[in-house]
């Protein structure tokens, strides 16, 4: 029992000072946000809408879904990838869905239903996306035909979902820092894919064996007191990789598309209706290319940073995870 409260208040420390810099913080780019909640199987969800500084509303604009990690949240989401300045740049608006939110003692955290084995939650998130798509669209100009997803750990995992599940809405998906945790995927029809991974990403392992267990370890490092495991098996990223190409029926050799650095990009099915695009970056851990690890590293020189880096591993802005995805996304529409 210990053991839990202590863990909870570091949990909730944690994201007190996040609310504080959201509050304090706000970008000008946010300033305009809109909150808006629905209600899904008889529980009221909230997400957020970016309109991109362009938005006409007699033009029909595309939209991208931004699916926060698991104990993240819409704001977190939005401040660390900062894709609120990309959907000024290129005209797309952003949704920022919300996963089912767990209060600790009145913070909320939230995390999606992916599919996987070993469940943090189960609920209809798929239902409650979907929903979320129908009721943005009673607001604004959206070009159906040009709805993608993206996400990063939790968020990268309930991507596939989407994709698996959903692909009736979803145009094409770009997950960020974890292989998909789908036990079986119905797939309707091939999804273009672009995925990005650090190579020194030992939370969601790029590697494979074990994947999870990295926030549980940076608040053992915190408190030094020892928490439950949270780690699963899971399968390399090149691997896993291997498998979605086949799930997407390609059946040509990958082929280099950008070298930067340390960043490869490959292709599968290049020029495609069913592309799989992988690029890894070396010397980057569980992270969003060209993003920023939030809050918890707004002192970089604070040893809760320095904590932080050392179990989650180092950002990279050698490519930029918002400018390639959404060159990508750009070829693609229903």
């Amino acid at each position: 029992m210990k053991k839990i409260f202590l863990l909870l208040l570091v949990i909730v420390f944690t994201f007190v000072g996040i609310k504080f810099y959201q509050s304090s913080h706000t970008k000008k780019t946010d300033s305009l946000d809109q909150y808006f909640s629905i209600i899904h199987n008889n529980t009221e969800r909230r997400y957020r809408v970016h309109i991109p500084t362009t938005y006409d509303e007699n033009k029909k604009t595309p939209v991208i879904l931004n699916l926060h990690g698991g104990g993240g949240n819409i704001d977190s989401m939005a401040d660390m990838t900062g894709m609120n300045e990309t959907s000024d740049k290129y005209g797309f608006i952003v949704v920022y869905p919300e996963g089912t939110l767990q209060k600790v003692l009145g913070k909320s955290l939230g995390s999606w239903d992916t599919g996987m084995i070993k469940k943090i939650i189960t609920v209809d998130d798929v239902g409650y996306i979907s929903a979320v798509i129908d009721d943005v669209k009673t607001k604004y100009n959206i070009d159906e035909a040009r709805v993608y997803a993206t996400g990063i750990s939790n968020g990268a995992q309930m991507s596939y979902k989407l994709a698996c599940e959903l692909s009736n809405k979803i145009t094409a998906i770009a997950p960020v820092a974890s292989q998909g945790a789908f036990t079986t995927c119905p797939l309707s029809r091939p999804v273009p894919t672009i995925h990005f991974h650090g190579t020194e990403d030992i939370c969601a392992s790029y590697n494979g064996g074990l994947c999870g267990g990295c926030l549980q370890k940076y608040f053992e490092t915190l408190i030094g007191v020892s928490t439950a495991d949270t780690t699963y098996a899971c399968e390399s990223v090149p691997n896993f990789i291997e498998k979605w190409v086949k799930i997407n029926n390609i059946s040509e050799a990958p082929k280099l598309v950008l070298e930067k650095d340390t960043a490869r990009c490959i292709s599968y099915g290049n020029g495609q209706d069913r592309e799989v695009a992988f690029c890894s970056v070396g010397n980057m851990g569980h992270a969003w290319p060209g993003g920023n690890h939030g809050i918890v590293c707004e002192d970089a020189d604070s040893k809760k940073c320095k904590d932080y880096i050392r179990v989650m591993g180092n950002t990279s802005n050698t490519i930029s995870a918002n400018e390639l995805m959404w060159q990508f996304f750009s070829k693609y529409s229903l």
